[in-house]
């Protein structure tokens, strides 16, 4: 007999719906159908009648499989809502889950029943689904939970590295380490280290020297034949040239 409250809790009905659909197997399914207390009738819902927290005392699916005659599947509620969970924790998440099945009856209890049905009816089909499902890695989400519960932080005395930086470029170099390992926020002594350290570095860094006459360099001064290479050679300029033809003098009019 399958155990109710190992069913399948890895896969979820829609899944096993899909699976069983897509394997073409699947010819009927009717339900899910509800007994409520002292009721004689299956009826396809449920209404808490007589008391507020009433719930199903049963519920059923009937399933055909190609081949086969149909198959009624029937669940008991407090078979269901029976915790046997030796984990605590597990224990207090079925808790929540009978809560959660309490409040919804029909979507929670009929699905279910019908995933039930499927397992039963679909062994070969639904049951490799959920050993591989059992057998997958944890989600990241998971992971993460659990590397963040087993992480130990790094015991690292930021102050005494700032006090024993010995330039103000390894100071820097410092100053990005802690503010990448997010150290620096709100962390008012390191922020004083740092304030104090890169004084003590600045003050000691030795000043520079004056400079010295003997270290002044003049440019010297051209030699005249660099000059006279460097200019334009100057040549004269011919005086212009008069007009050497002689006029006559007129010739004398007759009286």
């Amino acid at each position: 007999m399958t155990d109710t409250n190992d069913e399948a809790k890895g896969l979820g009905v829609a899944e096993a719906r899909a699976a069983v659909q897509t394997s073409g197997q699947l010819e009927g399914i009717e339900g899910p159908l509800f007994l409520a207390e002292n009721e004689t009738e299956w009826l396809p819902y449920f209404v808490a009648r007589y008391t507020p927290d009433a719930h199903p005392v049963a519920a059923k699916v009937i399933v055909t499989r190609a081949g086969q005659k149909p198959r009624e599947i029937v669940i008991s509620w407090d078979e269901y809502a029976e915790i046997i969970e030796p984990d605590p924790e597990q224990a207090e998440r079925e808790r929540d889950w009978n809560a959660t099945r309490a409040r919804k009856p029909m979507s929670v209890f009929g699905a279910e029943v019908e995933r039930h049905a499927y397992r039963v009816v679909f062994a070969d089909i639904i049951e490799p689904l959920i050993a591989a499902k059992r057998a997958a890695p944890a989600p990241v989400s998971a992971r993460l939970e659990v590397n963040v519960a087993q992480y130990v932080p790094e015991s690292r005395d930021w102050i005494a590295d700032v006090d024993n930086a010995q330039t103000p470029q390894a100071l820097d170099i410092l100053h990005d380490e802690a503010r990448a390992a997010g150290v620096l926020k709100l962390n008012a002594p390191l922020m004083s280290a740092f304030s104090k350290r890169i004084g003590e570095l600045t003050a000691k860094a030795p000043a520079a020297a004056p400079a010295t006459p003997a270290d002044i360099v003049l440019p010297s001064a051209p030699s005249p034949l660099a000059v006279a290479r460097a200019s334009k050679p100057l040549t004269a300029s011919a005086p212009p040239q008069r007009d050497r033809k002689r006029r006559r003098p007129p010739k004398p009019q007759a009286a």
